[in-house]
């Protein structure tokens, strides 16, 4: 997909996952042989993306040496560094500097879902959008709370991690934003994507597309456990995962 690159958020410290990763940034916790966020840069690039922005931070010098150019992975990857926190939307507004696409597909490193990125874009051009976000049916509501959306599938709303267990669309930490909209946001400001850059969305051009694909936080201990399983069925069992 010539038309749109990528944005991988990997600049976090992932304190909660400091007894499984020791000195190592999040997104580069070994899964089955291999740094995390590999998985997810595979991924993109068997949907065709072939330009990846890393939006590194703490411990950034992790991501350069190992991946260099992303000539090995036969994807090319470039690095857009913090030296000090930006916040999610502070860090994808100074990495849609070396995009080369007038959209961009932004994804959290800690997390994974299988998305159809040309079936997300699409749908972004037909809706005109500023912004696209990719949610899933999910259980697990009280650790990723909920998005209240229209029914022509405009969002509405985001909702505070509630208690229970009722299944709700959430967020799966996937977008695609509009490179014009995001230059409108300073650069080099601190600015967080969920506080700042939603509520502004929800008041001009913010849609949803649903997905049905398998997803996977790796934010706790406890769900960095099930990452073997999951990429497991993700990329080697050829009769489940895929596209949603």
């Amino acid at each position: 997909m010539s038309d749109l690159d990528a944005v991988i958020l990997a600049g976090g410290k992932g304190t909660r996952l400091r007894s499984v990763i020791k000195d190592k940034p999040k997104p580069m916790a070994i899964v089955s042989g291999k740094p995390f966020i590999e998985w997810v840069l595979v991924y993109l690039r068997d949907q065709g993306i072939k330009r990846v922005i890393l939006a590194t931070g703490y411990k950034r010098d992790f991501f350069r040496q190992y991946f260099g150019d992303g000539s090995e992975l036969g994807i090319e990857i470039l690095y857009s560094e913090e030296v000090e926190p930006m916040g999610t939307g502070g860090a994808t507004r100074k990495a849609i500097c070396l995009a080369q696409t007038k959209d961009v597909l932004v994804l959290n490193g800690d997390s994974f879902c299988a998305v159809n990125s040309e079936r997300m874009l699409k749908t972004h051009w037909e809706k005109n959008a500023d912004g696209t976000i990719w949610l899933i049916e999910n259980d697990k509501g009280n650790r990723f709370g909920r998005v209240d959306i229209s029914s022509n599938d405009q969002v509405l709303a985001f909702r505070e991690k509630i208690d229970g267990t009722s299944t709700s669309l959430i967020n799966a930490g996937i977008y695609i934003f509009s490179c014009s909209y995001m230059e409108k946001f300073p650069l080099g400001k601190f600015i967080s994507l969920e506080m700042e850059i939603f509520p502004d969305l929800i008041k001009n051009k913010f849609f949803s597309i649903r997905g049905n694909g398998p997803f996977l936080d790796i934010g706790t201990p406890e769900s960095f456990s099930e990452s073997e399983a999951f990429i497991k069925t993700l990329f080697f069992d050829h009769n489940t995962g895929g596209l949603c």
